[in-house]
């Protein structure tokens, strides 16, 4: 795989453990819940965020400032968030998260 192609592995996971976090949170972790085991739920998130970071898409990187701000509104999103429209949420849009 082309570097391009490829997300930034570190922002991928900790953006995959706040989605999971908020999952967790939600009660939706756990037998017979929407996820199992913890890991199932970050095997999903890494696998619907890794393509919307890609070096491609944000060639000069990722905004620590915006990242974070991104993690704050996934602690405090309610239970009703559908974290399927991650990337449409402001502080958690591509456009947001890339370097300009």
């Amino acid at each position: 795989m082309e570097k391009q192609n490829q997300a930034d592995t570190r922002v991928v996971d900790e953006i995959a453990s706040a989605r999971c976090d908020h999952e967790d949170k939600c009660g939706n972790i756990g037998a017979g819940k929407k996820y199992e085991r913890r890991e199932l739920c970050k095997d999903e998130m890494r696998g619907k965020t890794a393509p919307e970071l890609t070096a491609y898409k944000c060639p000069l990187g990722i905004d620590q400032k915006q990242l974070d701000a991104c993690f704050k509104q996934l602690r405090e999103q309610s239970c009703s968030f559908s974290l399927a429209h991650l990337f449409s949420a402001n502080e958690c849009s591509e456009s947001a998260l890339c370097i300009k």
